[in-house]
């Protein structure tokens, strides 16, 4: 009897997360496919900001129920050259927080643009 009631515990368990992890990776194919479509389009109609893209990440936020972009753009600043990063919606199109969380740190300095992405990503994507 014990064990009956424990099996059906754990289906029942397993029977009430199953949905919650399908909309889970629903939604991050959902984000993958958005972030891809955006990405495309910026190459086809601004070829040139698309050219700035040094790299970028994604992830469904679960907790923001976003999905969100954390980009890296070569810019130049003082003839500098530098990455930009930060943190898009992709529904919006617009950075997260407005312009709160937004960096400018020199291109060769691999530590602090490693630092900033993870900051960004682990503030808004989880």
């Amino acid at each position: 009897m014990k064990a009956t009631l424990k099996a059906s515990i754990i289906a029942l368990g397993c029977f009430l997360w199953l949905p919650s992890l399908y909309c889970q990776v629903n939604m991050q194919r959902w984000c993958a496919e958005k972030v891809a479509k955006d990405m495309e389009a910026t190459r086809k109609e601004n070829p040139a900001i698309f050219a700035t893209i040094s790299k970028y990440f994604f992830e469904w936020s679960k907790s923001r129920q976003a999905c969100v972009t954390v980009i890296q753009y070569r810019a130049k600043r003082d003839g500098n050259p530098m990455i930009q990063i930060l943190a898009m919606n992709e529904v919006t199109q617009q950075p997260m927080e407005a312009y709160k969380n937004i960096f400018l740190v020199p291109e060769s300095d691999e530590k602090q643009i490693e630092d900033a992405t993870n900051f960004l990503f682990e503030k808004y994507a989880h």
